[in-house]
């Protein structure tokens, strides 16, 4: 389960962007344990739009295919 929402991290990302807060300072009032998320996001969003920011859930659907195939091979 993602922690922040596509939105929130928009949001941050324009805020670095347009205005003249930087990493530290907009963690700090949003309440972010540090300013690696903000630099992450703000790097997928350069590199590949909405598309980075958004959530990736294809690690848990191949983990339950995975799951599925070992309980198919032990019957």
């Amino acid at each position: 389960m993602a922690k922040y929402s596509e939105d929130f991290k928009l949001q941050l990302v324009k805020e670095y962007e347009e205005g003249p807060l930087g990493f530290r300072r907009l963690a700090h009032i949003h309440g972010l344990p540090s300013t690696s998320p903000i630099k992450r996001w703000v790097r997928a969003y350069r590199e590949l739009g909405m598309e980075g920011l958004r959530r990736k859930q294809r690690q848990k659907d191949d983990w339950m295919g995975y799951r599925q195939e070992n309980a198919d091979l032990q019957r």
